[in-house]
């Protein structure tokens, strides 16, 4: 068995549920059910009951639990506390994100002007699916599931925007409203990040019975599915890969906050000055 395999039981067993695993770990539900049962084999007992409402854990799948979840999160610990002793990470920032369409919004334009300041500091973007938040000093995150991030610093509020092809039916409005998607369907994040990013916007999803698809934001959704039908997409911001056959429309009266977290004590003084600027720097470009 492998980290990553551990990791994943310990999401499946939190969540309770193979498909709302699979969406946190950013993995397709048939692959993340092949790890478990690989993972069942190579334990050589059944850890999980699965049933159409969810999973839960057998006997010895609530002690493995208990006990690789200390394992897991004590080897994450061992590997921060190893980056620290090394002099070079006096001068390293290590940055958790959870989805990479943020680092559009947040981070270019920043960099450039810290870097320029700071050419001594190192930033190292973790990504959250590989390694635990236990790794990093900074988190910045489209949903909040990390409680010791506790200490929040609000960056820009970006609309909510939908996509769709120009030749759909609503191309030529400037602005749209929630009624207005009524009759065609959406793609939408998996809804428990809805609910977390803009919960009144989930709320009107599922009182309106709006038709929709969960599904990860990323371009190749766009492209296949947006350009032959008459799909629309739910986004935040301004998209920069949106080509000549696709228009952008914002959804009036929904928006959402982008920012950073951090712990309550900050022990790295570099850290603190990453924060600071950043702070200063989005409160100027608001």
């Amino acid at each position: 068995m492998d980290f990553q395999q551990l990791k994943s039981f310990i999401q499946v067993a939190e969540c309770r549920s193979i498909t709302k695993a699979a969406d946190l770990l950013f993995l397709s539900v048939s692959a993340l059910k092949q790890q478990m049962d690989t993972l069942e084999a190579e334990v050589g007992v059944q850890l999980l009951n699965r049933s159409p409402k969810g999973v839960s854990l057998t006997p010895s799948g609530k002690y493995f639990y208990e006990n690789v979840s200390k394992l897991t999160y004590g080897l994450n610990d061992i590997i921060f506390e190893t980056r620290n002793i090394n002099t070079d990470t006096s001068k390293a920032v290590y940055i958790g994100f959870r989805h990479m369409k943020i680092m559009d919004y947040l981070y270019p334009e920043f960099l450039m002007s810290f870097f320029k300041s700071h050419p001594d500091i190192t930033v190292t973007l973790v990504d959250m699916n590989e390694t635990s938040y236990k790794n990093v000093d900074l988190l910045i995150c489209d949903y909040i599931g990390f409680p010791e991030f506790s200490e929040y610093y609000p960056l820009r509020t970006m609309p909510v925007q939908c996509i769709m092809s120009g030749s759909h039916p609503l191309a030529c409005k400037t602005a749209l409203s929630i009624q207005a998607l009524k009759d065609y369907h959406l793609i939408i994040p998996p809804m428990p990040v809805l609910k977390s990013l803009t919960p009144e916007l989930a709320k009107g999803i599922a009182d309106m019975k709006l038709m929709y698809e969960e599904t990860l934001l990323n371009k190749d959704i766009i492209y296949m599915n947006l350009i032959p039908s008459c799909n629309i997409q739910l986004t935040f911001g301004d998209e920069k890969y949106l080509n000549s056959v696709l228009v952008q429309i914002p959804l009036e009266g929904y928006s959402i906050d982008y920012g950073i977290r951090t712990r309550k004590e900050i022990s790295k003084p570099v850290v603190k000055t990453f924060l600071d600027a950043m702070v200063s720097f989005y409160g100027e470009h608001r």
